[in-house]
């Protein structure tokens, strides 16, 4: 199975999508791009916009015979088709309850999730697939680790699993620190399966408003801890401790850098055998970026 990506960074459309740039030669473009595109978040493939890389992997699925499995459709799945499989946390009538009491379009729910585990084990799917898919799901997993190895599992060789992940920067987890390969590991080696005190505490400490286009503007509102916010997050780590109770909060907080630099230290230190395939810089007034990630060859 094989999905031709367009590059990364595609010089036509680059070209044709600012004026400035129209009938200039490719070593100006290919320089514009080095200074000014992350930095300005310029958009420099169609697919680097979330929308369009669903809509690339939806019309894919469509005209090519591929098994795939997406991750956390909720309401909005990416992929539909006979050969999609999805797995959730929940059931689809758990499901349609809940984007119902948020108002969400609960009529587009997936009538039938494949596969339903509350913690997010992957490892209960005993099937495999050429492409595995998930919007806003990897930073809630409190263990990354693992979470690439399931995947993997999943996958064909040469398979890929198509990602959409929020940047922290232009969302809610602004004040937050980014995270680190010793962070993940550390998840790793506790064999953590719900989330942390840091991660409870920090989402209700430091939380901040979600509006990506203010973020870019460098209008992030406050973080500001109390201690009302922090009895709150006791209660709610004591909670999911005591119940057993999911908690909805981020795990991991990624820019496109960050990502890309665990997912190849990862890879390097033969903890997962994904690697980088694609990876978008996050576009100007969005808080998403796009990856894929490509199993490797067998060791």
């Amino acid at each position: 199975m094989k999905v031709d990506f367009p590059p990364a960074f595609d010089i036509n459309y680059y070209r044709k999508s600012y004026p400035e740039l129209n009938g200039m030669p490719d070593e100006v473009v290919t320089e514009h791009y080095r200074r000014y595109a992350e930095e300005r978040g310029l958009s420099v493939c169609f697919y680097d916009k979330a929308e369009f890389m669903r809509a690339f992997i939806s019309d894919f699925i469509k005209e090519n015979p591929v098994k795939v499995l997406e991750i956390g459709p909720y309401d909005n799945p990416a992929c539909i088709g006979d050969n999609v499989k999805y797995f959730d946390v929940h059931d689809s009538e758990t499901l349609k309850v809940l984007a119902e009491k948020e108002k969400r379009p609960f009529k587009n729910t997936p009538e039938k999730i494949h596969y339903v585990e509350p913690n997010g084990d992957l490892s209960i799917v005993k099937e495999k697939f050429d492409i595995v898919f998930s919007s806003h799901c990897i930073e809630h997993q409190p263990d990354l680790i693992r979470h690439l190895q399931n995947v993997e599992n999943l996958l064909n060789e040469g398979g890929l699993y198509v990602l959409v992940i929020p940047d922290k920067r232009y969302c809610f987890d602004h004040f937050r620190n980014g995270s680190t390969l010793f962070e993940v590991i550390g998840a790793a080696v506790e064999n953590r399966t719900i989330h942390n005190f840091k991660s409870v505490s920090e989402y209700n400490c430091l939380h901040t408003h979600n509006n990506s286009v203010l973020h870019w503007l460098g209008e992030h509102g406050t973080g500001t801890f109390s201690s009302e916010k922090f009895a709150s997050a006791i209660d709610s780590y004591e909670k999911s401790i005591n119940e057993g109770r999911y908690l909805d909060v981020h795990a991991w907080c990624f820019t496109p850098k960050i990502f890309g630099d665990i997912i190849e230290d990862l890879n390097s230190l033969g903890m997962i055998n994904l690697k980088i395939y694609r990876l978008c810089h996050t576009v100007w007034g969005r808080f998403e970026f796009s990856a894929v990630l490509k199993k490797n060859s067998v060791r």
